[in-house]
């Protein structure tokens, strides 16, 4: 009985250690063992991703690599990097109109909110007034805007007519004149729609609004060229995405002089764009969250 009774107390110790080392393998090992083949499945996933990379799986060459394109992003050796170059374009690029936002409003942000209708009449009048001493008659039907023109974005009709100046402007400094539309006295100078455009799909601000302008202007091929390089220097970046150039047929005997082809009375058309950089870190106003903006004409 004695015997039967240690046997008894082996087995259930035996049986008790069994169903331990079962509690530990299934509580302790076996996640182990799961988060271990996880692991290693990602790990390989990864270093398949990072083969399809290119770069290499070396981590002093990987260094190098992170190195090499710091250095690309951010300069190196007092050169400027990606990211200044890129602050220097878009500020470049979008500070043609900048002197006078500062001087009436201060800041971008501010002359988005503030510019109120009373100042943009007011402009739209100088404006109209000083082209016309020059012929250039602005006909709302053809130029897409009137100082009565409906929009909540004030700041938008100032740029846009601010847009059509400087274009109007850079055409006389170059002894271009506009030309007149078709059967008609009014200038042949068109305000397009204004597009915005955005960093992300989600924002409800555009960074950046274009300011497109359309213009048919006379003048003779060195004009024109003075013209077109005016367009993005000195200040001014009013680049152009469309130019046509028109002229009468060379063969007529008007324009040969001697063994020479004089091709004169030119008709440029071009298609050009002004930008405007607004504040990131603006709110938006009603109605601003569609990728292209209402042009308010």
């Amino acid at each position: 009985m004695r015997i039967l009774s240690q046997h008894r107390i082996a087995l259930v110790a035996f049986g008790l250690l069994f169903l331990a080392a079962a509690a530990a393998h299934w509580f302790l090992v076996r996640p182990l063992k799961l988060a271990l083949a996880e692991n290693a499945e990602e790990i390989a996933k990864k270093e398949t991703r990072l083969q399809r990379t290119g770069l290499p799986l070396d981590a002093s060459l990987l260094e190098e690599e992170i190195r090499f394109l710091d250095a690309q992003l951010n300069g190196a050796r007092g050169q400027p990097g990606l990211l200044a170059t890129t602050r220097l374009v878009l500020d470049t690029s979008t500070r043609m109109f900048m002197d006078r936002v500062a001087a009436q409003y201060g800041t971008a942000e501010q002359f988005r909110r503030n510019a109120d209708r009373v100042f943009f009449q007011s402009d739209f009048s100088r404006i109209s007034l000083k082209l016309a001493e020059r012929n250039i008659l602005l006909e709302p039907g053809v130029l897409g805007l009137s100082d009565e023109s409906p929009s909540p974005y004030i700041y938008q009709l100032l740029l846009r007519i601010w847009t059509a100046e400087r274009l109007a402007d850079l055409a006389a400094e170059a002894g271009l004149t506009v030309a007149p539309v078709a059967g008609g006295k009014a200038a042949d100078l068109r305000l397009l729609e204004v597009r915005g455009y955005k960093l992300n799909e989600a924002d409800k601000l555009p960074y950046l609004i274009e300011l497109p302008v359309q213009a048919t202007l006379l003048g003779e091929m060195p004009q024109v060229k003075s013209f077109l390089r005016s367009l993005t220097a000195g200040g001014n970046f009013l680049p152009a995405s469309q130019v046509e150039l028109f002229a009468d047929d060379p063969a007529r005997q008007v324009y040969h002089d001697g063994t020479n082809v004089k091709v004169t009375g030119l008709r440029l058309r071009v298609q050009c764009s002004a930008f405007f950089l607004l504040s990131a870190a603006v709110s938006p106003a009603p109605g601003e969250g569609s990728a292209t903006i209402p042009a308010g004409g």
